[in-house]
């Protein structure tokens, strides 16, 4: 393909017990990679007939989607295109092919933006959720859950999110059980309300929590273990502040236990400059969190630091800039995590395959180039810490 690419998922979608590489780009396609021991192999392309050249595929999430016990998993896509906004496909035969279709009831053909998997009703199976958009003083921001129901996806259920005379374009959701009471809700980070969860009761959705500490828009936001207590966190870098916020279940209310202070440039210019994941990267039953941004201070500008808890066991530069997604998985079936952001131009992963936290690091890197249709360059790099 060609173009940017705007999302990478790491996971087992074929039951081989082995992680393929699910990357979204603005060409119109989606690509399954798999590692097969020396380097990165095309599995399968996906795509379908109403995206056109240029398309751009925003968002992506793998799952049991049709609840069949198949290995092969489910692949969900948002994407900019009016006419099916999202799209399900399946693996039939050899290839996946699309077999659900999302389009807007607007008439004014709302396109999709972002997308996740999760058990959102808490009854053992899983849904899923998109969202949708029309920008504008008159604009839409929807989203919508889907149910598998006997022989297809149902929408079961809309939220509206509060419009006016600015957009309000949701950037992220996330299926968690963000307030640690067995049943899980919807962290959203959308750029007028900010980062807030809903609650899923008797199926409708009602706000239930909002980051107060918050007056502008935030880039990105995570929920996820990253105090190693068994509990989940959320995550939540402010730049107008330089912090990040991490927020705690105590006594059943969600509150700022403590900040990180970072370093960055007041104007990211966007929200796909920042991005973050949550991981075991060195196999050691805690895990950790990573964070790539904007830092003013050096350049390029692009920043990768690696946590913890709130320590910080590696950080520095990437060598490139505007990451757009950050993914912790074995991509190439080793022993070892990896981190791979990618950015506008570049892919840059870095792999963790002993538990020192010593700095700086010798690492060994390997590259590889492929020459695109347009004038960007899509690098690929591997960086290994030295086994000890």
């Amino acid at each position: 393909g060609w173009g940017l690419i705007c999302d990478i998922v790491i996971a087992d979608i074929d039951g081989d017990n082995m992680q393929e590489t699910i990357v979204a780009n603005s060409g119109s396609m989606i690509h399954i990679y798999e590692h097969d021991g020396d380097g990165m192999v095309l599995a399968y392309n996906l795509t379908h007939p109403s995206w056109g050249d240029g398309t751009q595929v925003n968002t992506i999430a793998v799952g049991d989607l049709d609840n069949d016990g198949s290995p092969y998993l489910e692949v969900l896509a948002t994407t900019y295109s009016h006419a099916f906004h999202s799209v399900v496909f399946k693996k039939i035969g050899d290839l996946y092919s699309p077999v659900f279709n999302i389009s807007s009831a607007d008439p004014r053909h709302a396109c999709g933006n972002v997308c996740t998997v999760g058990d959102m009703d808490n009854n053992g199976d899983l849904e899923f959720i998109v969202t949708e958009q029309i920008s504008g003083s008159d604009g839409l921001s929807l989203l919508r859950l889907f149910d598998w129901q006997t022989n297809t996806w149902v929408n079961i259920r809309n939220y509206a999110f509060v419009t006016g005379d600015y957009n309000n374009n949701v950037q992220q959701v996330q299926i968690a059980d963000v307030d640690n009471d067995n049943e899980n809700e919807v962290l959203v980070n959308s750029d007028q309300e900010f980062v807030h969860t809903l609650e899923y009761v008797g199926g409708v959705f009602v706000k239930s929590w909002s980051c107060a500490l918050l007056d502008d828009r935030i880039n990105c936001a995570i929920a996820g273990d990253i105090t190693n207590d068994g509990l989940i966190d959320i995550v939540v870098p402010d730049s107008v502040t330089d912090l990040i916020y991490i927020y705690e279940t105590v006594t059943g209310s969600i509150v700022n236990t403590f900040n990180i202070s970072f370093v960055h440039d007041n104007n990211w210019g966007g929200p796909g400059y920042t991005c973050m994941d949550i991981g075991d990267l060195d196999d050691d039953a805690q895990n950790e969190w990573v964070f790539v941004h904007w830092n003013e201070t050096v350049l390029p500008h692009e920043w990768i630091t690696i946590f913890r808890n709130d320590t910080v066991l590696q950080e520095g530069p990437t060598g490139y800039l505007y990451a757009s997604t950050v993914e912790i998985g074995n991509y190439d079936n080793d022993l070892a995590g990896t981190v791979v952001t990618t950015t506008n131009s570049t892919t840059t992963s870095t792999t963790n395959t002993t538990e020192t936290d010593s700095i700086p690091i010798p690492f060994e890197i390997l590259t590889l180039a492929i020459a695109l249709p347009i004038s960007l360059i899509v690098i690929a790099i591997v960086v290994k810490r030295r086994r000890s």
